[in-house]
Formats: structure tokens, C-alpha cells, sequence
């Protein structure tokens, strides 16, 4: 598979470390994109328009390679892409409800409990199931364990040498 349709691709198994490489370019990636867009602004003087779209940009890759990797970490450990609804839409909706309720200032104290408590467990759990946990060991339904000598790791060969 192409090095760069792998980055793309939600299909197969990655090991820990190419996860972490993949997790930590996407945000240096993100990161980069939004520097360049306001630089850009600055120079051209042409305002946040290069900002912003470098911004959105770097988010919609660094968010669909992001998801592409978490999804094949999932498929490591025999699990399904679904486990993301509970990874990462339930963490957001939490956040969405918290911002949205602290707007009110007699909710704002319930809006830091509801966010503690569907946050923190969450992003932790997802942390140690995604970032932390051994893959099953030997193949299973998603494919070739990537830590076995000669298994091809669906990760792009160029962020992990």
C-alpha cells in the first residue's frame, strides 16, 4: 500500500509507537498550518482569511489521519471503529453542553461537574485503550498483528524509521 494511502486508510492494524508518531504529527501538523495561515495574514495583511483556512485545513487532515490511526489502534485490539462514539463524540458533546450551560452563571458549576465527569473518564480510558494496551497478540478479524517479524504495519513506513 502507498505510503500516503495509508495514512488515509481506516483499514488494518498499527502498533503503539506508530500511533503515537501518527497522533503527534497530526498535531505539530495542525499546529504548523494554523502558524503559517496568521503569518500569511500578517505579511499579505489581507486579515485572518489565511488563518483561518489554514487553520480548517489543517484541522480536516490532522482530524481525518487522526481518526484513520485511532481507528486502526481499535482494529489492534479487536475492537470495532464504533469504540470512537465513546472515545471521542460523548468527551465532545460533554464539552459542547458544559460551554453551552456555563454561558449561565448559576449553571456554570454544573457545567464543570458534567464536563469532569463524561471528560476526564473518557479521555483517560481512551488514553490507556488507544495509547497504552498491547494489540491481540497473533492475528485477528482486522488483520496481521503488526508486531509480529515480517507483518506489514499499516502505518507509513516514512514516520516510523
Amino acid at each position: 500500500m502507498d505510503k500516503i494511502a495509508r495514512l488515509f486508510s481506516f483499514k488494518g492494524r498499527i502498533k503503539r509507537l506508530s500511533y503515537w508518531i501518527v497522533q503527534v504529527t497530526c498535531i505539530a501538523s495542525i499546529i504548523a498550518a494554523w502558524t503559517v495561515g496568521d503569518l500569511l495574514a500578517a505579511l499579505t495583511r489581507v486579515g485572518l482569511s489565511f488563518g483561518a483556512w489554514g487553520l480548517v485545513f489543517g484541522l480536516v487532515i490532522g482530524l481525518f489521519v487522526s481518526l484513520a490511526a485511532s481507528t486502526r489502534r481499535l482494529h489492534d485490539r479487536d475492537k470495532s471503529a464504533w469504540w470512537l462514539l465513546l472515545f471521542v463524540g460523548i468527551p465532545w458533546v460533554g464539552r459542547v453542553f458544559a460551554i453551552l450551560l456555563g454561558q449561565q452563571p448559576e449553571l456554570r458549576d454544573a457545567a464543570r461537574g458534567i464536563a469532569l465527569i463524561t471528560v476526564v473518564p473518557l479521555s483517560v480510558w481512551a488514553f490507556v485503550e488507544l495509547g497504552v494496551l498491547r494489540g491481540t497478540r497473533g492475528p485477528n478479524r482486522y488483520g496481521e498483528d503488526p508486531l509480529e517479524t515480517g507483518a506489514p504495519d499499516s502505518a507509513p513506513v516514512a514516520l516510523v524509521s
